[in-house]
């Protein structure tokens, strides 16, 4: 295939996704969690689906806060895969994300006729092989020098999405009448029962020219984020380039491309494809995503019991302390139990849980408990000023780095799989119910190479308890910082 005709994927992957709250949170946005029990996130089955011949090496849009979380997710899946990573310093909308990257396109000199193809990384696609058909063919039949959306068929009255109302015509790219962003429930129902009306998946495909002529018009910051990536830093670790764009990143103005661009242009087309698109953005969409019992309830997690309970999701995370949960009497509500928080709301709220977060005095508001690194993740048990007791979970396949500790020494237990452990010069084997003692200052190592998780238990004791009392001598992430 001639590399003119392959399709550029650009993956958002930016937002904070609060009003999945409190699953959902800043420091570990919803594209990162296996929603729907699937057993994978929603970024990693973007990414399988476009790893196909007919697609470049993919675009990452994202934030510095989530590296973390790329870093683990992009080596766990496709270690030797090449990605380009865009990350803001701090998190922004849509048309600064897109501004972003038709800058660092038009910087590394990218072909103007060439076919750039943005995809959400927190929607759904239940039919992603659909979704991947339809881009192939609109690469392979062509579409002009116009923005083409990708719109589907309202399968109910939601209230939370965006709708595209498209103008009658035989032709398969129909003309964008005008953009309608979370409708009345009366108004929803009105466009479900018109077959003029599509809801918005977010998707849009065009040339490299056709973007970067529409934001110099439309979009008022498009030089000063030029200015950003200009002056952008960049690190490359293993295959993956990340690319941090300057402080002046911070000064754009924060608007999504459909109000700033596309709502003011008539550049633009869209068609309606069956791809089985959901974006899960609230407990409702997710409730909709989930299978039903008898009584149109959704049960996710294990331990939930019910009584007399209807037309109810009841979402459990499986760090939620393996706790029983009785529900009775209820019909129309979200229970969402997670490790540090519980939300109890009716499941049509239309509530802005970003607003009321914001306004509450909620702890972990921001921030969950459980810890990612890329080798896999941890939670603290307790903490006190000169004791930390973290359960651990090391992936396969996955290494923590050569490294010592100043102030504090470690006790690793471990309660399943296994693992080397390397103390000073000697390396060996543990496995469930062993344990090893690491004095301060002596350099250790945990790896687990198998193919099946290490999980342990560390116990920190020392004068100083802290992440910075890390000193790094090889790492396997390119830690070195």
């Amino acid at each position: 295939m001639s590399n003119n005709t392959k399709i550029q994927p650009v993956i958002l992957c930016g937002g904070e996704g609060l009003r999945l709250w409190p699953i959902s949170r800043k420091s570990m946005p919803k594209q990162f969690y296996d929603l729907l029990g699937k057993g994978e996130s929603n970024l990693s089955y973007i990414l399988k689906l476009i790893d196909k011949p007919f697609f470049k090496d993919p675009v990452i849009i994202s934030n510095i806060k989530l590296r973390p979380l790329l870093k683990k997710e992009l080596f766990r899946i496709y270690p030797k895969r090449k990605f380009t990573v865009l990350l803001e310093p701090n998190s922004k909308s849509t048309a600064p994300a897109v501004s972003a990257t038709i800058n660092y396109f038009d910087s590394v000199n990218v072909d103007k006729d060439q076919s750039l193809a943005f995809l959400p990384s927190d929607h759904l696609f239940s039919k992603g092989s659909q979704l991947i058909l339809e881009l192939n063919k609109l690469i392979k039949n062509g579409f002009g020098e116009h923005i083409t959306l990708i719109g589907v068929k309202p399968e109910y009255e939601e209230v939370d999405y965006g709708y595209i109302k498209f103008k009658t015509s035989k032709k398969k790219f129909k003309e964008v009448d005008k953009f309608i962003e979370k409708p009345s429930l009366k108004t929803a129902k009105k466009y479900l029962k018109s077959k003029n009306f599509l809801w918005n998946t977010g998707i849009f495909i065009g040339k490299q020219n056709t973007f970067n002529e529409l934001l110099k018009k439309y979009y008022m910051d498009h030089s000063l984020v030029k200015t950003a990536v200009q002056d952008s830093s960049i690190r490359t670790e293993n295959k993956v380039s990340y690319i941090l764009l300057s402080r002046e990143f911070s000064k754009v103005s924060n608007d999504s491309f459909d109000k700033s661009v596309l709502e003011r242009t008539s550049n633009i087309k869209v068609i309606k494809a069956n791809i089985g698109w959901r974006d899960i953005g609230s407990w409702k969409s997710i409730y909709k995503s989930l299978g039903k019992d008898k009584n149109q309830n959704s049960f996710f997690g294990s331990d939930i019991h019910s009584h007399n309970v209807n037309n109810t999701l009841v979402y459990k995370t499986n760090l939620s302390n393996k706790k029983e949960i009785l529900v009775a009497d209820i019909s129309n509500l979200a229970v969402v139990d997670t490790q540090d928080a519980l939300l109890i709301t009716n499941l049509n709220s239309n509530s802005n849980f970003k607003e009321i977060l914001n306004r509450s005095n909620i702890k972990n508001k921001d921030t969950t408990s459980l810890f990612h690194r890329p080798w896999g993740h941890y939670t603290n048990l307790l903490s006190e000023p000169n004791v930390l007791v973290k359960q651990i979970t090391l992936y396969p396949r996955s290494s923590m780095s050569l490294q010592r500790h100043s102030h504090r020494s470690e006790h690793w237990t471990f309660l399943s799989g296994k693992a080397y452990v390397t103390v000073g010069n000697t390396r060996k084997l543990y496995k469930q119910n062993q344990s090893v003692f690491i004095e301060r200052k002596v350099k250790h190592r945990l790896e687990n190479p198998f193919k099946k998780p290490l999980e342990m238990i560390e116990v920190q004791i020392g004068d100083e308890i802290s992440e910075e009392d890390i000193e790094r001598f090889d790492d396997l992430y390119d830690r070195m910082e």
